[in-house]
């Protein structure tokens, strides 16, 4: 699809380098980045700390972690990333569904 959002961790996704390789590719060059009163920001989907640094990039990062609101019911979803299932996008979140009581 051509109208597909760019992300740099899909040129990068399936390649064999290390994660501190990656991240000096990206860090300064993604679609995300945005810089607010001096300091760096990212509005990534997995980075739950809006923090541009290598701890919380969730691109670049095998254990993820992503909170989602639930439509069919009440409560939230919560999503752990699984290492094995990286290069499978729909298997790679086990989903767990939370609610009050």
């Amino acid at each position: 699809d051509m109208f597909r959002p760019f992300s740099p961790s899909c040129l990068l996704q399936g390649l064999n380098m290390s994660a501190d390789l990656q991240w000096l590719i990206v860090r300064k060059t993604n679609c995300f980045q945005m810089r607010r009163d001096g300091r760096n920001f990212t509005t990534e989907p997995y980075n739950l700390a809006g923090r541009a640094v290598f701890r919380d990039c969730g691109m670049i990062n095998g254990r993820t972690v992503t909170v989602e609101n639930n439509p069919k019911k009440k409560g939230i979803l919560v999503g752990i990333s699984r290492r094995s299932a990286v290069n499978r996008p729909a298997k790679r979140f086990a989903m767990t569904r939370l609610s009050k009581g």
